[in-house]
């Protein structure tokens, strides 16, 4: 965020944003503060990393239910790009190209969550 606001934005590594992919999922997604009583979509969303390892399968069951696994899977809805666009994409900030395969409303959905 700071680099963007500066004006010029340096490139993520790979496996750096792989593991920023991980912390949404694990910590940012299910423990955010400022969204206490979070209520996740029921339809799943599979997040796949083009340029390295990662993949994520969110499976949403109610307020404040969610399931995270790291694998392939098939969802209501896809997500693909390198891992830089993924992070960027599920933060919601400028430069996340990805391709969304399914259901459009459910990744947008997902993508709102973002804390």
């Amino acid at each position: 965020d700071a680099q963007w606001t500066a004006g010029s934005p340096q490139p993520i590594e790979a496996a750096a944003a792989s593991d920023g992919i991980d912390e949404y999922t694990e910590v940012g997604l299910q423990f955010s503060g400022g969204r206490p009583n979070r209520d996740y979509p029921s339809e799943s969303l599979h997040v796949h990393c083009t340029d390295t390892d990662g993949e994520w399968m969110l499976v949403g069951g109610g307020v404040n239910t969610v399931t995270v696994s790291r694998e392939h899977a098939k969802g209501d809805a896809a997500v693909r790009g390198t891992a830089e666009n993924l992070l960027l994409w599920i933060w919601g900030r400028p430069g996340g190209e990805v391709e969304i395969l399914g259901d459009e409303t459910v990744a947008a959905t997902w993508q709102a969550l973002a804390p």
